[in-house]
């Protein structure tokens, strides 16, 4: 049988017009969450000019909240709510969410009695976002960079708590504690633990636009007060920083902590460079990815980030897991 998915800058489901998360212009795209291709945007001010996009409205107010561009100003766009399926021709698709970020949604698929999901970044133990929901499929496509790690992510709640701690040592000390966050998927974490515990934080202008953009939803997140980059800080200060900007810190004698889902992986504090490295629940391991598609029933399972030989044997023989995407070039060391 043909390959019900194919990959061409972005996953297209073969034999429909459908395409999902493409970085080039497609008839019709679906966007599954407010980060995809937010760099760019941010860069040109737009997005690939779709034809149609395919998304759901928190996802679209997210987006201009975050960028200032308008995504309705697209030709045509498909704003559907979770849970509510609908027909395109022969097709019967439905959003539901996926938990990655407010408004992010997995998408279904059925045609013909086939069920494709294609269920983008996962996250099951969101703080801001919709609890991730699931889906029949017989095919499954994810985005899991984590799957590659064989190590497993503690419970939300101890990882809040080793946050804390770790934040907290710091202050007795007398050093600086800055913690490094992704800005749209781990600082949000960081801010409502560090506030559950009675730490104040100052964010970098980055983070502070991004939880004023999330509040913009509705979300009850406590904003921390917005940073000067001239401002002088103190060891009873803690900062929370961009992990994507680690190597532009301003002050020195401070605590790096890299509170991230990368944190998994032992090697982590010294591969970023920091002094400290916590992880937090921002993503899915390989136990939560297999657990999701034992729970679709999928027989074939495509990844797009996350894909290794021993990945594919954690699925059991009675899957096909394969990797989607760009050509993988041979190692030679």
């Amino acid at each position: 049988m043909a390959p019900a998915v194919q990959w061409r800058d972005g996953v297209q489901i073969a034999g429909t017009v459908i395409w999902c998360d493409a970085r080039r212009a497609r008839d019709l795209c679906f966007l599954s969450h407010a980060g995809r291709h937010l760099d760019r945007a941010l860069r040109t001010r737009r997005l690939p000019a779709h034809g149609q996009l395919l998304t759901t409205a928190r996802t679209l107010k997210l987006w201009f909240a975050l960028s200032g561009v308008d995504l309705s100003v697209q030709r045509e766009a498909l704003v559907t709510p979770f849970s509510r399926p609908f027909s395109l021709g022969k097709l019967r698709l439905e959003l539901f969410p996926s938990g990655k970020l407010p408004g992010a949604a997995s998408l279904a698929i059925e045609m013909d009695g086939y069920r494709i999901v294609y269920a983008g970044e996962i996250n099951p133990s969101p703080n801001v976002a919709e609890p991730m929901q699931i889906r029949g499929a017989d095919v499954v496509i994810l985005d899991a960079p984590l799957a590659a790690q064989s190590h497993t992510l503690s419970s939300p709640e101890r990882m809040r708590a080793q946050l804390v701690a770790t934040t907290e040592r710091a202050l007795a000390r007398g050093t600086i504690p800055v913690l490094l966050a992704a800005t749209l998927w781990g600082s949000a974490e960081v801010v409502h633990s560090l506030h559950a515990a009675g730490i104040p934080l100052l964010a970098h202008p980055r983070i502070a636009a991004t939880i004023a953009a999330y509040r913009t939803l509705g979300i009850s997140i406590p904003p921390p007060q917005p940073l000067s980059l001239h401002r002088r800080v103190f060891p009873r200060d803690a900062v929370i920083w961009p992990l994507e900007l680690r190597d532009s810190l301003p002050w020195r004698d401070t605590h790096r902590i890299a509170a991230t889902a990368l944190a998994v992986d032992p090697q982590a504090r010294q591969r970023l460079g920091v002094d400290e490295a916590v992880p937090i629940g921002d993503q899915a391991d390989l136990a939560m990815v297999v657990d999701y598609v034992k729970a679709t029933g999928a027989r074939e399972v495509y990844l797009t980030a996350g894909y290794s030989e021993e990945t594919a044997r954690a699925f059991g023989r009675r899957r096909r897991v394969a990797p989607l995407g760009p050509p993988r070039q041979m190692g030679l060391f």
